[in-house]
């Protein structure tokens, strides 16, 4: 029997578990024997996406929109038992988030009627066609784990009256955020007045007194985009010393100050050190680029420009020597 041929490969995406034997058979019995099957397959499983920093599901939300038509396997999102079971560098976000919030859209659902199989309302002949909202913003919400009963405000105050406070993102915003222990840094230390600082309305506070309630700090907002900043924070990797997008490396978790403060204050690294803010570096090199760029904007037509070093400048009385004292001679841009 001819096969069906097909001009345009659909995106296939595959899952974790049990979907991955059940979308080989669906494939091997169903598919490949009746049609030419052309695909651009992306690996979704969870230990891939943990290899690749999730990368994989950014890729395959792009095939989908140069392709037009995808195929996806059921995918775990992971949770805290997840993180352990699978090792995971952290805990990963829904790949379905990830790939609806890049397509944008709609979403249509209609089921697959099969002989034989027959729906649990009778009168229904025909498949219903079920439209949804499918933009994924719901997945940019931020998740916070707590450590048991208690309440969640700016900090997470636990039964019996202790503090903690939390950073949803952990490790990405280190720097930027600071810590609020052994000192502070940071927004912690920058805005620390008016996050500790209400201005809400002075009957709420009254009642709130009566009610022995704490009055909620003032919100501190940020031009920061929390998508780019985790592009950053993964495209830098293991790197110590860069800075890119207000990320330093190495970093620390602000979750675990006080419990790693004898390492962290003792690090040879200084992971404590915001490189982005704090370290000092000397332009050198990379500014010779302005200054030229500055003499070719006062003097046009300098295709054939020369210039020759002989290792010392005099200005104003003071001689500028080359580094090492070399003599570069005829030098041109």
């Amino acid at each position: 029997m001819r096969k069906i041929q097909m001009a345009t490969p659909i995106v296939e995406m595959d899952g974790d578990e049990m979907t991955r034997i059940l979308w080989k058979m669906i494939k091997d019995e169903l598919i490949l024997p009746f049609i030419d099957l052309k695909t651009e397959y992306y690996d979704l499983g969870l230990e891939h996406r943990n290899e690749t920093d999730d990368k994989v599901t950014f890729d395959s939300a792009e095939a989908a929109k140069k392709y037009g038509v995808a195929v996806k396997c059921a995918t775990i999102t992971p949770n805290a038992a997840r993180m352990d079971e699978y090792h995971l560098k952290e805990m990963w976000k829904s790949p379905n988030g990830t790939i609806r919030a890049a397509l944008d859209g709609t979403v249509f659902r209609t089921p697959i009627i099969v002989k034989g199989i027959e729906p649990v309302v009778k009168c229904w002949k025909k498949p219903i066609t079920l439209a949804r909202h499918a933009y994924g913003d719901v997945y940019k919400n931020t998740e916070l784990r707590v450590p048991g009963a208690g309440k969640a405000e700016l900090v997470f105050t636990a039964e019996d009256g202790t503090e903690t406070r939390e950073y949803p993102y952990g490790n990405m915003f280190a720097h930027t955020v600071g810590y609020s222990e052994h000192g502070k840094s940071g927004l912690e230390s920058v805005e620390n007045f008016e996050l500790l600082t209400s201005n809400a309305f002075f009957l709420e506070k009254l009642k709130n007194e009566f009610q022995d309630k704490k009055n909620q700090g003032d919100s501190v907002v940020t031009t920061l985009d929390a998508d780019l900043q985790q592009t950053a924070y993964q495209a830098m990797g293991d790197a110590k010393g860069a800075v890119l997008v207000m990320l330093s490396k190495p970093d620390f978790d602000p979750n675990r100050v006080s419990k790693d403060w004898e390492y962290l204050n003792t690090d040879v690294n200084s992971a404590l050190l915001n490189r982005a803010t704090q370290g000092q570096y000397a332009p050198g090199s990379t500014f010779k680029v302005i200054t030229a760029l500055e003499y070719i904007r006062e003097n046009l037509g300098t295709e054939g420009y020369s210039y020759d070093c002989a290792g010392a400048i005099e200005q104003d009385g003071t001689t500028i020597h080359c580094f090492g004292g070399h003599v570069h001679g005829q030098v041109s841009f």
